[in-house]
């Protein structure tokens, strides 16, 4: 149903009773009767229903009431209660001012155990009887979401939607209206109710940490509960305890709670994520404080009326640091639904969080309007909200500091001169490398998107050589998403002789220029291919069928030079089988780009098969190879965390039937060097195996920064310095037959080869360094590579 049909109906139902009037909104502040003060969040419910709302800071509400004669009440802990009559007569402002109760302390009995253990054993064993009859719920949420930076409010962002929680699916959330300040675009609103915190879960999923919940079933394991104080609420004690994790692995919380005796029911939390929760770069720094309110309204069940989120966090690394972040929201939940039938359509979408497109499109005002119970702005936030325009963007308000920030775009509004010329300019990248065939290569390379069709040209010029290169590719995608893709490509350019998954040509160029040996091997391909693939999202899987055609030439070396002038020379590049080659290839992979080096770990695999036969459209080569890489990465400890201790995998193996030319050799890359990421043989120093079979395993278990908190050293824990244990072997095979009738000396392993090692990772933000012991022989090797970020 809509909103406005919900509402036109709330002003006009008849009840039972033919004394209902139409619905009021009241207004006012909730203070101390004796020093006049401010209540925050004090709770008000309309009594004998499941709604109500919370006060500001400021101790400011604003309450609408469908049905008069109505009552009103509102609570706070250590104040007694006060019930308020609103009729047709009552006045729209009210004044409510509560009357603090003064707790005799009585004397606490000294036991072997904290009194609090015992509240909190309670409070469990309760909440496991009545949360099992709690199946559903929905909610009316309002959610406001205030960005600062470190002298003023730089946006404020608002919805209201309808908060959906069911026991075996989750949760749901459907906004049906939202507004923000002049600088914010509605599509970049993000103030949501989100996942609905609820702290009185067992697990609470916070920024991708899932924590232990005070009144988890083995909370007591996990947290020191200590009785800190009593307060009262009426006739009541409300206990205020102490909460500390036990372990500073786990990811749990700090701070306190306040218990509801005879009920023992949580009133009220105030918590924050203890020392586990840590984040990788460039999150320097979270320390966001969580406050929830709890009512059972009259019912068995309770519910959060609110969640309070309040901090900064702090984002930068090495020569770029951006201002603090300060955050403040507020949630409000009003006139649950309990354990009602839930709309299947909420469900049918993985999205947790939908937007109601039938009142979306409606005016945002005339929706807050209709629902006027919102929590009150502050004095702040109202001038915030009528002086922010659209000139005053986020992305001036956290302009970053430091070496680095010159090289960061700040947006602003561009002339039409010059939209014009970032057009010309979109989509064009350089071509740049060295090797000791090509020499120098120079060139450019564009691409245009336009809908379903991709296109792309590159070309240049190759001093070694004296001679152009160039190419294209078209690229049409189909259906959603992209389930056909067809590419038809052209090139006339130098290839690789083996191709590696590691090191662009870019990379390997800068290890030719220092004088080091040239990585790879070439010959010159002219080469047309056609492929068509279909992705199974479902399976996340897509399957390529293509067709090549090559000609293959040889290439000479053609300089020794290196920027340092050492006095190298450089091997020449050997021959290779010429001829015309013509092949089918099929793959079938992982529907996803594979992210090279181990910055982050990932699930992948692909296999590949490649036929030529002269018999098969008249190819000059008869071979058939097979090649397959999987990468697997395996939670180990303490996968409550965000970024859990993990293993990772990466297997690489091939085969082949027939002549295999060299050109089409399978290979394992090693280091450049010093330089050796995840998928290389670090002790392998300059060069990559090669052969017609080959098989490949690298592994590494990530043990992050938990080997330096068990040690107590959180200093360098917080600066996310952690260790990495890691491995390979590999070996490759070339027949005696293939080895005598080649021409160069192949890099190949007659036995395995093993290598053990550990990195210090984490070193500047952005680098490791890795220290390998090879097993196999008695050598020992120093180097670095990019930081294991995730």
């Amino acid at each position: 149903m809509k909103i406005k049909e919900i509402c036109l109906a709330l002003c006009f139902i008849l009840g039972f009773s033919q004394t209902a009037f139409p619905q009021k909104v009241i207004s006012g502040y909730i203070r101390d009767k004796d020093t006049g003060q401010p209540l925050p969040a004090a709770n008000i419910q309309i009594e004998g229903t499941l709604k109500g709302t919370i006060s500001n800071d400021q101790g400011a509400y604003i309450l609408k009431l469908d049905d008069l004669p109505a009552a009103i009440l509102v609570t706070y802990i250590g104040y007694a209660s006060e019930k308020r009559f609103i009729d047709v007569n009552s006045g729209e402002n009210q004044l409510i001012m509560l009357t603090p109760v003064i707790y005799q302390l009585e004397p606490i009995v000294v036991t072997d155990e904290d009194p609090a253990v015992r509240i909190m054993r309670e409070v469990i064993r309760r909440k496991q009887e009545w949360r099992a009859g709690l199946k559903t719920f929905q909610a009316e949420a309002y959610t406001r979401l205030v960005l600062e930076n470190d002298t003023s409010i730089t946006s404020i962002m608002e919805s209201i939607s309808l908060a959906y929680w069911d026991k075996e699916k989750g949760i749901r959330e459907l906004i049906q209206s939202r507004r923000q300040t002049s600088n914010i675009a509605e599509n970049d609103n993000f103030a949501s109710v989100g996942i609905i915190t609820n702290l009185y879960d067992d697990d609470i999923e916070i920024a991708g940490f899932k924590l232990i919940g005070v009144t988890h079933p083995d909370a007591l394991e996990h947290y020191d509960f200590r009785l800190v104080g009593q307060r009262q609420r009426d006739d009541k004690i409300v206990y205020d305890i102490s909460v500390n994790p036990k372990s500073k692995l786990q990811p749990t919380f700090i701070g306190r709670v306040a218990v509801l005796d005879e009920e023992f029911a949580l009133l009220e939390v105030d918590l924050k994520p203890g020392e586990a929760v840590m984040f990788p770069m460039p999150i320097k720094d979270f320390n966001l404080h969580y406050k929830q309110q709890f009512n059972n309204f009259g019912t068995a069940f309770w519910l959060p009326v609110d969640v309070r989120v309040t901090g900064s966090i702090k984002i930068g690394f090495i020569g770029l640091q951006f201002p603090s972040i300060i955050i403040k929201r507020i949630s409000r939940l009003t006139d649950y639904h309990v354990n009602v039938p839930l709309p299947d359509s909420l469900y049918q979408e993985e999205e947790s969080t939908m937007i109601d497109s039938s009142l979306i499109t409606l005016k945002a005002d005339s929706i807050f309007t209709a629902n006027p119970e919102v929590v009150p702005f502050s004095e702040q936030e109202e001038y915030a909200y009528g002086k922010l325009d659209s000139t005053m963007t986020l992305e001036k308000a956290y302009q970053p500091s430091g070496p680095l920030a010159r090289f960061v775009k700040v947006e602003s509004g561009e002339s039409e001169e010059k939209k014009d010329s970032n057009k010309l300019t979109s989509g064009l990248s350089p071509v740049i490398g060295f090797d000791r065939v090509d020499e120098l290569t120079v060139g450019l390379k564009k691409s245009i998107s336009l809908g379903l069709v991709n296109f792309g040209v590159y070309g240049g010029y190759k001093t070694g050589r004296k001679d152009w290169f160039y190419g294209g590719e078209l690229k049409l995608s189909i259906g959603k998403p992209k389930q056909w893709q067809t590419l038809l490509q052209f090139s006339e350019n130098s290839d690789t002789r083996y191709h590696s998954p590691l090191y662009p040509h870019l990379f390997t160029s800068i290890h030719t220029l220092l004088g080091y040996r040239d990585y790879f091997d070439y010959y010159r391909n002219r080469k047309w291919q056609l492929d068509l693939s279909y992705g199974f999202s479902q399976i996340n899987t897509r399957i390529s069928v293509g067709l090549n055609t090559e000609t293959h030439h040889n290439l000479k070396k053609s300089t020794d030079f290196n920027i340092l002038g050492r006095d190298i020379t450089q091997r020449d590049n050997p021959p290779i089988q010429e001829g015309r080659m013509r092949s089918l290839e099929i793959k079938v992979n992982t529907d996803e780009e594979y992210i090279p080096m181990g910055i982050v770990g990932q699930n992948h695999w692909q296999f590949l098969a490649e036929f030529s036969s002269p018999n098969f459209l008249d190819s000059q080569f008869d071979f058939t190879r097979l090649e397959a890489t999987i990468d697997i990465r395996i939670f180990t400890f303490l996968r409550r965390r965000l970024l859990p201790n993990t293993l990772d995998i990466h297997l690489t193996a091939g085969t082949s039937q027939g002549d295999l030319p060299p050109q089409r050799f399978g290979m394992m890359d090693g280091a450049l060097q010093i330089f050796g990421p995840f998928g290389a043989i670090r002790s392998l120093i300059g060069k990559a195996y090669e052969g017609e079979k080959y098989l490949g395993v690298c592994w590494e278990h990530n043990f992050r920064t938990v080997p330096l908190e068990i040690l107590g050293l959180r200093a360098l824990a917080r600066r996310n310095i952690g260790f990495i244990l890691y491995g390979s072997s590999a070996k490759s095979w070339i027949r005696q037959e293939t080895l005598q009738n080649l021409t160069f000396e192949p890099v190949f392993s007659e036995t395995f080869h093993h290598e053990i090692g550990l990195a210090i990772n984490g070193i500047l933000d952005l680098f490791r360094l890795d220290f390998t012991q090879r097993l196999d022989k008695s050598q020992f090797y120093v180097g670095f590579s990019f930081s294991r970020f995730f």
